[in-house]
């Protein structure tokens, strides 16, 4: 019998099968560094362009960097002012009620002439306390009823009414409490005779 020895095609074989396997990996390992490579590139290229790009922006940016700190000037300023009328206007509608409680207590203490007299006069608040003489409890019921009618006094309570000698007549000397209010707008005024 004839014996062939068929080991050393099959070393031979198998070497030339490793020989591809080795070929393929360095094959495949330069595509995938190739592949690396032109991904890089593509990166670095568009990380260029962005910091051009952020370049560019921040260039411009510091053209309105002004107009932005002028517009937050403007914005406070606006909002300071805005407070400044708003105070203004409280001012304003609050100053026109002293002036037309006065006119609608001078109106009624003159209305009839020599009827009458205050001797003081104070505000506390809301509240003003008044004091004075009447010739008689009709004409101070009369002034009373005037400064109600106003719509610058809710109420008037009397708080002492008693009779006084005065130049020799006796009169009502009598101690009142207004309440004070504020009409809308600050305007009007008393009861005109």
């Amino acid at each position: 019998m004839i014996y062939i020895n068929l080991l050393p095609i099959r070393d031979m074989q198998r070497k030339a099968r490793n020989r591809k396997g080795v070929g393929l990996f360095f094959l495949s390992l330069v595509a995938v560094a190739a592949v690396l490579v032109v991904v890089a590139f593509n990166l670095n290229s568009r990380i260029g362009d962005l910091d051009t790009d952020i370049a560019q922006l921040e260039a411009e940016k510091q053209k309105y960097i002004n107009i932005l700190q002028e517009i937050k000037k403007l914005k406070q300023d606006k909002k300071r002012l805005t407070v400044k009328i708003e105070a203004i206007k409280t001012l304003k509608s609050k100053s026109q009620v002293p002036v037309h409680m006065l006119d609608t207590i001078a109106r009624a203490v003159s209305s009839p002439a020599d009827s009458l007299w205050l001797r003081s006069l104070r505000q506390d608040g809301s509240t003003l306390a008044l004091s004075g003489v009447a010739m008689d409890n009709t004409r101070l019921a009369d002034f009373m009823d005037d400064l109600t009618a106003s719509p610058y006094f809710t109420r008037a309570d009397l708080g002492q009414s008693s009779m006084e000698r005065v130049a020799g007549r006796n009169l009502k000397s009598f101690k009142l409490t207004l309440s004070i209010n504020n009409p809308k707008g600050g305007q009007g005024g008393g009861k005109k005779k």
